[in-house]
This record gives C-alpha cells, structure tokens and sequence, in this order.
C-alpha cells in the first residue's frame, strides 16, 4: 500500500523533481528466468525444460524538461524516466499478475507532468531516475504562452 506524503516530503524524499511533456512510452524487453544457466550442476530434471520467463514491467518516458525544482545531477533538455507497469506476457498482452494496490503509474505520451525521481538500478541500467509509486507522478494543466 502506499504511504500517502506531502509534495513538500515527496520532493525532500526524491533525488530529482521536474517537470515536463511525455514525448514517448517504451516497454523494455527486460525479463528474468527461473531456468539455471547451462552449466548449472542438476540442472536437467530440477527446472522445466525452458523454465518459465517472466516479464518484469519495467517501462521508460522520454520527457522534455520544462522546469526543474530539484535535482541531483543536470538534467539537461530531456530527461528519461522509468517506471513499473503491469508485466506483459509472452503474447503481448498484460498479464494477471502484478500488484493490485497501489496501482502503477500514469505516464502517457504527450501528457504534461511533474515527476519526483529517486534513483535506482535496473538490470544494467545503473543510477536511472524511477518513478515507482502513482503519487509521484502528477498530471499538470500545460502553460500556453500569452
């Protein structure tokens, strides 16, 4: 469950916040295996043959920085940000499993938005700004210039 904070403790709790317009969504083909490597000793007759894959959910925003309020290294004109969403199974579409509460994020392309980012490692991607939670994304109303 979510632990709901204030965007004053959320932006202490973060290593960057910004904001700025999603300009496209990418699922990663990143996957784990319960099968051992080849050469792992008793491997035949212990795993199933092929052992099952499993999508981890992982999905990165490429988002034009319009703001920044903090941050802990430049962020530069373009910021990619990664975040969870519901695994994808081996058809393509989200699978059952993942979590129920609290939900995943809400990164869509062209959406204008303030991030708050910590930084983690995915696989290796190393030291990567993440979103984890759907309160650390918020939709913003776009400023129009007059």
């Amino acid at each position: 469950m979510e632990i709901v904070v204030s965007d004053k403790k959320r932006t202490e709790l973060s290593a960057t916040v910004f904001t700025g317009t999603i300009t496209n969504v990418q699922h990663l083909p990143l996957a784990r295996t319960n099968s051992p490597p080849d050469s792992a000793p008793g491997a035949v007759g212990f795993y199933p043959l092929g052992g099952r894959v499993q999508d981890l959910g992982v999905w990165r925003a490429e988002v034009v920085v319009e703001s920044v309020t903090k941050q802990d290294v430049p962020l530069g004109t373009v910021a990619v940000v990664y975040y969870p969403q519901r695994p994808v199974g081996l058809d393509g579409r989200p699978t059952l499993g993942g979590r129920v509460c609290p939900g995943y994020p809400v990164i869509e392309t062209n959406m204008h938005a303030t991030f708050w980012c910590h930084r983690v490692t995915i696989e290796a991607l190393t030291n990567v700004l993440y979103v984890s939670m759907p309160s650390w994304v918020k939709k913003q109303m776009p400023t129009t210039g007059r």
